[in-house]
């Protein structure tokens, strides 16, 4: 069958067949090229630059086709090159490997004749469900996917007239598809472009693939070549010889095989055995004959043709007539163009030859003489070499070379050539590069001389203990690889060596001269009867190096069992530190540091000051049990007894600490007993301070009436208090509450107190708060912390009670923040926190009342989950929507960084919405507050059975709605808020008066300080989010001096805010068990996810 218009019809379809005949037309086919059976052209389109087009005619069918626009096969180009190829055949039909411009004027007969010979539109296509039954046979069975074969064909071409060179050639290379089930092979299926892309390849109807290691050959061949067909010929940069050797090389590992010529028809073949060129230098007539000569595997093959490939020639081909073999090619061999005709040197030059040339022709190349009228120079063989040479401080320099009779040459760029004792010399080259291999193989192993791609550095400078280190350990190992390794260390440097005896610590203590509860601790190391600097030592522990180096170059190991505790003890006895100095020093309050210190070293003196100190905090015998002081009006359970005892030994020493027991077991009658004791037994009175919140001030005046009702006491009320404030030398105790202090620090702040004595010390958990740097300024010779939760969200509370009882005990903030609070509560670090613990425990003592209070009466906590009447949830959802919009919009507009109050006032307007309605709006006043109405309900039972109840809430405004209700009832109820001004008189009504059987209580204004025990109930009509403040108002009635089972209800909102709130407080509930019991537990703040959260209602 001829090639014809039908061909191209039978390829395209009819879109593509129509438009390839108006790209033709209108003279978009700008070059025809035909090679055989396979036609190229280029064609005009869209873009700027032409198309490259070509398809492969077998049998006059048009059997493959490409082309570099995004359909890239059968399209319009193609169709227009087709028709341009059939203007070609017609006007040229022996044409072969000819490229043709398409000449402007155009053969309009012979283009009408073929355009004509076919009818414009193709037969219809087939119905589309045969189509789709064509399309289901096409594709291959699952597991039988059609895999084609890669081919490379090389050709070696002799380069053309205008850059012809006696047996230089060009080496040419293009792809071959190779189908294994039919085969075939094509040059047109396959191009290099398709490495860009993916391995699937549509080949005669079929789509195939390219093995994955074949498809890696084609692109790392083509990465190489400036491709300007995308599946032709190409050219060999000579400047990437050596690139495309070391891939064709191991072309057999990628599976690709390699064919010569044109057709593929000469097989290739790589050798291992390198081509070589030597200069002959031969006497004739009397002159000298220098010629070029080819060598493999030691044989002459000068007349044999073969191609050097490269500038410089990086391999070599032989070209065989059936066959074609590669060769690498060794250093120094020339290449074609050089010396292709012997070379004469007159008789007259040969001295000239010998002086200035002989010698750097010896260092390339390879000569050989076959003469006596020439000397070559002499061969030598240098021996690796390093230098090693102190440089400025305790630095050494290493350089690395080669030596031969005290003459040292550079590791690279070695010279071929040298002169020694004024006689030439040739290097040898062999020698050279295997000792440079030695060197890289034996000191690439060493992070000093990590190797890179150029190799590895021939100079490196080391310092300290790394300079010992290697010239010590190091070098030897290196010496015992390279037999014949040359090693010059300058006599200025000191012997490096490690020495492996033990060290020996002693400790020393010394009070510091300026402040009294500060010591200085000094250390003295020594290793193999040589004392070490103490600083150097100090510096290398914290910084956490593995030796220490010492002046005299002897050096040892730190990670030694007698430095284990010591690195981590120092590092944390400076942290303490406010002030940064060299010198380390120990606070009164480090107590267990001591004690951790001691176990690592030899104690040679101690301050006595100290060393009572100690005693008493480390010994379990060192608190003695005191017994109660005289006329002291009460009788101490043994645990409060304990207590009090604790407490005296901390003031006895003017040490400080936090007395943490559970609410209700007695803090304020141990502390009491403290200042009876104090008063009987001490001359010297100054007065005890108490600060405290103000609704606890009125108990501590009764409580202090009724157990030592001797005692001078000022208790600081509103109104005027100058005259107070001049008796305060003379009394026994001062009672003030936060709110005063802030108010009279002025008259205040010159006093120095016995005692300073924070009740309910979470007052002061802010340590950026106006309160607490006003406590911690007052002056007094020990200082006490009372509080059942010395932390309720965050270390860092604990931080702050403890920096004003026990100064020096835990780090500035920032690095307490780094070392404690974020491993602990962001990472859950279980050794910092035991390390946390060891520290506070002897100045924090916490009792519970599980344990202690065995007899107390049961306590009976359920919550009480209620549905909000439909009324009610209709308006909290429309507020829970309202604020869930605006809240995550907030989030995601700055976080709660940004829009902290904004977003809490959200999650209270929602809180509100749970308990009444109106309390948002009052405008809802015919809605029904679900709580409220329970309330009523539960209230009916607990009145009737004689009992009375306390009824907490958060919000004052809802407990006047609360206090509607009960008017409306009947019943008779006291009432405490913010506000209130007789407290006192309050709880003693509620406790005599039987009447009396309901207290509302605003959360806030009664959760401490206050001794409700008449109460059996109590109900909590909202939660909070910090779970201490509610069990601070539980026990105001399940206390020491309750006698009966104690109810607790907690009315929680079914599905609303309220039971978020509730999780989040067993995260704050598992924290301060974590630090201060012992349940290991983690937990953090509340945080952007807890809110998100929260709004997921």
């Amino acid at each position: 069958m001829e090639f014809s218009a039908q061909s191209i019809r039978n390829h395209v379809d009819s879109s593509s067949f129509e438009r390839g005949r108006n790209y033709f037309t209108s003279g978009n086919v700008i070059a025809v090229a035909i090679d055989g059976d396979n036609i190229f052209g280029r064609v005009l389109g869209s873009q700027k630059t032409p198309y490259e087009t070509e398809f492969t005619l077998k049998d006059g069918v048009i059997s493959d086709s490409d082309c570099s626009c995004p359909v890239g096969y059968a399209c319009k180009h193609v169709a227009a090159l087709g028709f341009a190829s059939l203007l070609e055949f017609a006007k040229n039909p022996l044409s072969l490997k000819s490229e043709t411009k398409i000449p402007e004027s155009k053969n309009i007969d012979a283009l009408r004749k073929i355009l004509q010979s076919v009818p414009a539109v193709r037969k219809e296509p087939p119905p589309n469900w045969q189509q789709t039954v064509s399309q289901i046979l096409s594709f291959q069975k699952a597991g039988t996917e059609r895999y084609f074969q890669l081919q490379l064909l090389l050709k070696l071409e002799q380069q053309y007239p205008l850059f012809a060179r006696i047996g230089n050639f060009r080496l040419v290379l293009r792809p071959r598809l190779f189908d294994p089930k039919t085969k075939k092979f094509s040059v047109t299926g396959i191009k290099w472009s398709d490495a860009d892309y993916h391995s699937g390849i549509y080949w005669e109807g079929t789509y195939g693939n390219l093995p994955q290691n074949q498809l890696v050959f084609l692109k790392l061949i083509a990465t190489g070549l400036d491709s300007r067909y995308p599946g032709g010929w190409e050219e060999i940069d000579e400047e990437k010889a050596g690139y495309f050797w070391h891939i064709l090389s191991q072309h057999e590992s990628y599976g690709v095989t390699l064919l010569g010529g044109n057709k593929g028809q000469i097989p290739v073949k790589i050798s291992l055995e390198p081509i070589e060129t030597k200069l002959e230098i031969s006497e004739k007539d009397g002159n000298l004959v220098i010629a070029k000569k080819i060598f493999c595997q030691g044989k002459d093959v000068t007349s044999v043709q073969i191609a050097f490939i490269g500038e410089i020639p990086a391999f070599a081909a032989e070209l065989g007539i059936n066959q074609y073999t590669l060769y690498p090619v060794a250093s120094g061999t020339l290449p074609d163009k050089i010396l292709d005709t012997p070379l004469t040197v007159p008789q007259k030059d040969i001295p000239k030859l010998q002086k200035d040339f002989l010698n750097n022709l010896a260092g390339k190349f390879a000569v050989v003489s076959r003469t006596k009228a020439l000397a070559l120079p002499k061969l030598i063989y240098p021996k690796p070499h390093v230098l090693i040479v102190p440089t400025r401080g305790r630095a050494v320099e290493i350089s690395l070379g080669f030596m031969h009779q005290d003459v040292t040459f550079p590791l690279y760029d070695t010279p071929d050539t040298a002169i020694i004792n004024s006689e030439p010399v040739l290097l040898d080259k062999q020698v050279i590069e295997s000792g440079r291999r030695q060197v890289e193989l034996a000191f690439g192993k060493y992070g000093e001389f990590e190797p890179d791609e150029l190799g590895i550095p021939d100079i490196a400078c080391l310092s300290g203990i790394r300079a010992a280190r290697f010239i010590a350990e190091t070098l030897p190992m290196i010496q015992s690889d390279i037999s014949d390794l040359v090693v010059d260390i300058s006599p200025d440097l000191p012997k490096f060596t490690y020495e492996q005896s033990s060290p020996e610590v002693f400790f020393q203590i010394d009070e510091s001269e300026d402040v009294g509860d500060w010591f200085n601790l000094n250390i003295t190391v020594t290793v193999g009867k040589e004392e070490v600097p103490f600083h150097s030592l100090f510096q290398a522990l914290v910084q956490g190096e593995k030796y220490l180096l010492l002046q005299s170059g002897k050096y040892f190991s730190l990670e030694r069992k007698e430095f284990d505790n010591l690195r981590n003890l120092l590092a944390e006895a400076k942290s303490i530190q406010e002030k940064d100095s060299q010198a380390i020093r120990l606070s009164r309050f480090q107590a267990q540091l001591w004690d951790e210190l001691t176990k690592t070293g030899i104690v040679t003196a101690q301050a006595k000051k100290w060393q009572e100190t100690m005693e008493g905090l480390l010994s379990v015998k060192g608190v003695v049990i005191q017994k109660p002081p005289p006329k002291f009006q009460a009788d101490l359970r043994p645990y409060q007894i304990e207590g009090y005892s604790w407490i005296a030994f901390l003031r006895k020493y003017q040490l400080g600490g936090i007395l943490a027991d559970d609410m209700g077991l007695g803090k304020t009658i141990q502390t009491i007993a403290l200042i009876v004791k104090t008063r009987f037994e001490n001359s010297n009175k100054k007065p005890f301070l108490i600060v405290a919140p103000t609704s606890v001030v009125e108990n501590w005046d009764m409580e202090l009436n009724r157990f030592a009702p001797f005692l001078k006491t000022i208790i600081m009320r509103s109104g005027d208090r100058s005259k107070q404030f001049a008796k305060i030398g003379k009394a026994d105790v001062v009672v003030i509450s936060y709110a005063l202090l802030t108010r009279d620090f002025e008259q205040i702040k010159g006093i120095v107190f016995d005692t300073l004595i924070l009740d309910e010390a979470q007052m002061v958990k802010n340590y950026q708060s106006k309160a607490y740097s006003l406590v911690r300024k007052l002056k007094a010779d020990c200082k006490l912390a009372l509080t059942g939760t010395p932390l309720e969200n965050n270390l860092m509370e604990l931080w702050s009670i403890f920096s004003i009882v026990a100064p020096g005990l835990l780090p500035p903030p920032d690095k307490f923040r780094e070392n404690y609070k974020t491993p602990i509560e962001k990472y859950q670090n279980r050794e910092v926190l035991d390390k946390l613990k060891k520290r506070i425990r002897p100045f924090l003592l916490r009792r519970q009342k599980s344990v202690v209070e065995t007899q107390l009466p049961a306590k009976n906590e359920q919550i009480l989950r209620l549905t909000l009447n439909d009324d009610h949830r209709y308006l909290y959802d429309l507020q829970l929507q309202h604020e869930r919009k605006r809240v995550l919009g907030m989030l995601q507009n700055g976080g709660l960084k940004d829009h902290r109050f904004e977003i809490l006032r959200s999650l209270t307007k929602l809180r509100q919405a749970c308990l009444h309605p109106r309390l948002l709006d009052e405008k809802h006043t015919n809605v029904s507050a679900t709580k409220i109405d329970f309330l009523k309900e539960q209230l009916e039972e607990v009145i009737a059975g004689g009992h009375k109840v306390l009824i907490f809430s958060q919000f004052t405004s809802f407990l006047t709605h609360v206090r509607e209700m009960l008017e409306d009832a009947g019943y008779k109820y006291l009432y405490l808020a913010g506000e209130t001004k007789n407290r006192g008189k309050l709880i003693e009504q509620f406790h005599k008066d039987s009447s009396v059987q309901i207290f509302l209580i605003s959360l806030k204004a009664g959760g401490f300080g206050l001794n409700l025990t008449a109460a059996d109930y109590c109900i909590l009509l909202d939660p909070w989010w910090n779970p201490a403040v509610e069990e601070q108002a539980i026990d105001r009635t399940h206390r020491i001096g309750q006698t009966k089972p104690v109810f607790v209800y907690k009315f929680i909102a079914k599905d609303t805010i309220e039971e978020k709130v509730l999780l989040l407080q067993e995260k704050k509930r598992k924290l301060f068990q974590n630090v201060l019991d012992e349940e290991a537990l983690f937990s953090t703040m509340i945080s952007e996810e807890d809110i998100k959260n929260i709004f997921s209602l």
